[in-house]
């Protein structure tokens, strides 16, 4: 045997034996005329994925399935799928394998450099053992002589009858699409009703996904927030940041920087700027929301108020304060929603928002979302308004005019004495108004409750989220309300002298 030969059976045995060498080794049969710019993350995802594949090879129960966020550009889909599908054939070439995008393009490219890589001459010497049928040799679905099969398929697309023991998804949906909710409920459906019964064994097959956050309720959201599911969700934004996941990677960051060639400083403050501070937020930092805000911005709402010092303020102002309330309602039909059974996104809730204004400034005492159907809402809200400093003569409830509204105000002015008014209806999209008002909420003029010691009230935490993560939210009747008490203050001075008149 000469030299020649002895090398290349090590470097054989040394593929075989790590992913990570099966990587740097094929690199250039890959992605030619490119050379690799290596980071810590590569071998870290390859050992990570090797060891759930070994799992699988030895047919033993897996410890769970694996979703990974990390930035675009940085190797992800030549790492998880166009070379982990070829390994998982060199360490048992029977494997059944089924892969995904949000369109059929993008599958079948990933796929595609596979197959190629595959059909290498470097490989085939390598790997005589792993060949593909001649008879089973397409683009979309592929077969090996060991029995292996590479299928591929897009959100949405046809996996009847396919089964996997490795099934791969990834980018499921465009960042693009990340404020339509009919492409991110069909995405999460999909993924949870159809992909996700392609397993051959349930409790050995292994699903890995990669995808950048765009959303709040994005794949990787949908997925997290879902009891019982067995997921390690690997996070790693471009600079180190409380969504860093496991904890532990940050050990392996550069003066805070997770790729400080690829993405250093500069370039970080380039993609900024290009993308802006939500597109920023979900494709670098892997969060549906930008660290200081959306539209709004977090520092905005760093105002607080107690009740105690508001009382003294307009007593020693000679001003009398009035609490009114703003509401998004919303209701669940009980017959409706018997015949919903496409629904992912969690039906909206009723918000409800406590206010007064004082020396021109918004103070808010609470805000509450809940679930209720009409019967239990009608008669929850004289409750909560009640508790939170109705007054029977001076007090007022503006509802957003919605279909549901008028059977609120209707039943409500009939059965209780609640001074509730029918909104005027708004003019715009919702994003339209929030940025219209960001210049007033930007002068900090809304306040949050905070109690005696300075903590937060224990909505307030939760408020600020939603309120800044808009539009890339769930829900986003807070911002909604807040836009209509705000719509009042700008339409006409009189609502200042209502509330502190006296």
């Amino acid at each position: 045997m000469d030299i020649q030969e002895q090398l290349k059976r090590v470097k054989v045995e040394k593929c075989k034996r790590s992913f990570y060498e099966f990587f740097l080794e094929f690199w250039g049969v890959v992605v030619p005329d490119t050379p690799l710019v290596d980071n810590w993350h590569i071998k870290w995802l390859c050992d990570l994925a090797q060891e759930h594949l070994e799992l699988v090879v030895e047919r033993k129960p897996k410890k769970h399935d694996i979703i990974i966020n990390i930035p675009p550009g940085t190797s992800k889909s030549t790492i998880i799928s166009v070379m982990f599908p070829v390994y998982c054939w060199v360490r048992k070439p029977s494997l059944k394998i089924i892969t995904a995008s949000y369109g059929s393009a993008l599958s079948l490219e990933n796929a595609d450099k596979s197959r190629m890589l595959l059909k290498s001459d470097k490989f085939i010497k390598f790997f005589p053992e792993v060949r593909i049928m001649k008879e089973a040799d397409t683009k979309s679905n592929y077969k090996t002589t060991a029995g292996g099969t590479r299928f591929v398929t897009s959100v949405e697309g046809s996996v009847i009858g396919m089964h996997g023991d490795i099934l791969i998804w990834d980018d499921p949906i465009k960042a693009e699409d990340a404020n339509s909710d009919t492409k991110m409920n069909s995405a999460n459906y999909w993924l949870d009703k159809s992909f996700s019964t392609r397993k051959t064994d349930k409790k050995i097959s292994l699903t890995i996904g990669i995808m950048q956050r765009i959303h709040e309720q994005d794949p990787t959201g949908w997925i997290l927030q879902q009891e019982g599911r067995k997921v390690f969700h690997v996070c790693i934004p471009a600079i180190v940041t409380k969504d860093l996941n496991p904890p532990e990677l940050k050990k392996f960051y550069v003066n805070g920087y997770f790729d400080p060639v690829r993405l250093d400083e500069e370039t970080l403050a380039e993609q900024r700027a290009t993308l802006g501070s939500f597109g920023y937020a979900g494709q670098m930092l892997q969060s549906p929301k930008p660290i200081d805000g959306g539209i709004w911005k977090r520092e905005w709402f760093l105002g607080r108020f107690t009740l105690a010092g508001l009382q003294k303020a307009a007593v020693e102002a000679n001003e009398r304060l009035t609490w009114d309330f703003v509401i998004d309602s919303a209701f669940t039909d009980p017959e409706k929603k018997k015949k919903v059974k496409r629904s992912f996104i969690k039906n909206d809730p009723t918000g409800i928002i406590a206010f007064t204004i004082f020396k021109n400034k918004i103070y808010i005492r609470n805000i509450t979302t809940v679930w209720k159907e009409f019967p239990d809402l009608v008669k929850w809200i004289p409750e909560y308004v009640k508790r939170q400093g109705y007054h029977p003569d001076r007090s007022r409830i503006w509802i957003e005019p919605k279909a549901n509204s008028h059977d609120v105000v209707s039943t409500m002015t009939a059965g209780s004495l609640i001074n509730i008014i029918m909104d005027e209806s708004p003019k715009g999209s919702k994003e339209q108004r929030t940025t219209n008002n960001a210049p007033f909420v930007e002068t900090c003029r809304i306040l949050l409750l905070s109690d005696a010691a300075g903590s937060d009230a224990y909505w307030v935490s939760n408020a600020i989220d939603q309120i800044t993560m808009f539009p890339n939210t769930v829900h986003d009747e807070e911002v909604d309300m807040i836009n209509m008490i705000i719509g009042k203050v700008k339409s006409s001075g009189s609502l200042f002298l209502y509330a502190g008149s006296g």
